[in-house]
């Protein structure tokens, strides 16, 4: 009988499981644009522009969802295997915005970067909804609830680093400073993409916010050294 992992394998901990499951969320805001836009993404487009070590990869992208991350592991240990779907997750979703940005090959008159937004503000109410649905006062939770729920969100920086940090903070009011933004990010493959991304991830982050209090405003700034946001209760 074929094991699942090999005995000198390390199994992926509590942590491993928890930044899979951000990675699959921040993979399915990219399905999100493709379905919703209609994009053709044709496979072979795929080979331009990136690097060999994302193209190796991407055969892990066409299974990710409702994957377990032991299904992927073989005999690479977690870490070594997650960093480096990070690492093409990001690669594929800067390069499918260029790709929907020089095709925009569409039947609508609305704005492109318009239908993006909606996009990924819907991707975002839908991960809010899904992972904290069952919780008790859902969609009633005060400024700090919310801000603990977007540390279990694909925007956490999870497990490596803190999304965000609190520079000021009130009952109805808390400003953040972005430490987990696309700026921050040491990924050529995103480099000119940087600007769209961290707004379309600010709209993520507005639909996640939604989903769990209505009533909360999200301002988002790009800023040097730290992009910023500022949430209200409207």
């Amino acid at each position: 009988m074929r094991r699942e992992n090999p005995w000198h394998v390390r199994l992926p901990d509590s942590e491993h499981e928890q930044w899979f499951k951000n990675l699959v969320d921040l993979h399915e805001l990219t399905n999100h644009w493709v379905r919703d836009l209609r994009v053709d993404r044709p496979a072979h487009f795929l080979t331009r522009g990136l690097s060999q070590d994302v193209l190796d990869h991407l055969w892990i992208l066409d299974t990710l969802s409702g994957a377990k991350l032991t299904q992927f592991l073989e005999e690479t240990q977690p870490e070594e295997l997650l960093l480096q779907l990070e690492k093409t997750i990001w690669a594929v979703q800067s390069w499918t915005l260029n790709h929907i940005l020089k095709e925009d090959v569409r039947s609508s008159t609305s704005p492109l970067k318009n239908l993006l937004e909606q996009t990924s503000w819907k991707a975002g109410r839908l991960s809010g909804e899904n992972r904290w649905s069952r919780v008790k006062n859902f969609g009633q939770l005060d400024l700090a609830a919310v801000f603990f729920a977007l540390q279990d969100s694909p925007l956490s920086g999870y497990p490596r680093s803190k999304g965000t940090l609190i520079r000021r903070a009130t009952a109805e009011m808390v400003e953040l400073e972005l430490r987990h933004c696309p700026h921050q990010l040491a990924l050529p493959e995103i480099r000119d993409n940087r600007d769209l991304l961290c707004q379309l991830h600010s709209q993520w982050c507005r639909g996640f916010v939604y989903t769990l209090n209505q009533r909360v405003s999200v301002e988002h700034s790009i800023g040097s050294p730290h992009c910023s946001q500022r949430w209200c209760f409207g």
